[in-house]
């Protein structure tokens, strides 16, 4: 915003008291001008600041979702290639002759239980660093978004890697299928085909495995900026005590002896 023309009252300059009340005219005017315009400026940045913080918690709630989504079809995937690994161990001892057969398309039951993976978005996380608008944020709830949205950018690497590794055992599947996409013959692979396509399933399996524990570990902090926590620290013990949580469970579902062991 310009600042306007302020003009001294019209009139000859006589005295030393005139010229006093003349510079004084034209020094408040021009205060008062500085201070409009800054008062002015101050709202319309505070505007921003709240449009902004609107914005990332909106992105935050949307985030929710999609990563429920994820993890709910990551799991659905590694179940899928668990069953498709212990499948192709069998017809390797069976000589390809295995009674078992290789489960077909996990996306058909994904697709049912309406799931599909998207990573979480960073619109306008991005946007706002690309405008410098971050730097109307105080300064640890900045530093709170940068930490959130870094977990976000190791899940976009990680994500690479699933992809490639799904991509591997697309290909060696499809080398011994009839059509592409369909299950590969078994009675067709020799003992090294078997260890190849074993391979990779659980290597695509361990991408999974490390993309969905960033997930959760991103969903912990989302969840508690969620809630209005700003500070790092928060963060990293929120995601300490999911984990813990995760681990705990996992424990707890383990069989304590083998007569506990379902038959």
């Amino acid at each position: 915003m310009p600042i306007p023309d302020v003009h001294a009252p019209h009139g000859t300059v006589h005295t030393w008291k005139d010229f006093a009340i003349h510079i004084a005219t034209i020094s408040v005017g021009l205060l008062i001008a500085v201070g409009l315009e800054q008062t002015i400026e101050l709202f319309h940045h505070r505007h921003e600041r709240l449009q902004l913080e609107e914005d990332l918690q909106k992105e935050g709630v949307l985030n929710r979702g999609i990563v429920d989504r994820d993890v709910a079809y990551l799991d659905l995937v590694s179940a899928w290639i668990v069953n498709a690994n212990q499948v192709v161990r069998v017809a390797k001892t069976a000589h390809g002759q295995s009674p078992m057969l290789y489960p077909d398309r996990h996306m058909k039951e994904a697709l049912r239980r309406h799931l599909l993976y998207f990573s979480p978005t960073l619109a306008v996380w991005n946007t706002a660093k690309e405008r410098g608008a971050i730097a109307l944020l105080p300064q640890d709830e900045a530093q709170t978004y940068t930490r959130l949205y870094r977990i976000c950018d190791v899940i976009l690497a990680l994500d690479l890697e699933m992809r490639r590794a799904s991509l591997a055992r697309v290909g060696a599947q499809n080398q011994f299928s009839s059509t592409p996409g369909s299950p590969p013959d078994l009675t067709a692979m020799s003992s090294a085909d078997f260890d190849r396509l074993s391979s990779v399933l659980m290597q695509e399996y361990a991408n999974i495995a490390a993309v969905k524990s960033i997930l959760i570990q991103y969903r912990a902090a989302n969840e508690a900026v969620l809630s209005g926590l700003r500070s790092e620290d928060g963060i990293a013990e929120s995601i300490h005590r999911e984990l813990s949580r995760i681990a705990g469970s996992a424990v707890s579902d383990t069989p304590s002896s083998p007569e506990a062991v379902p038959k």
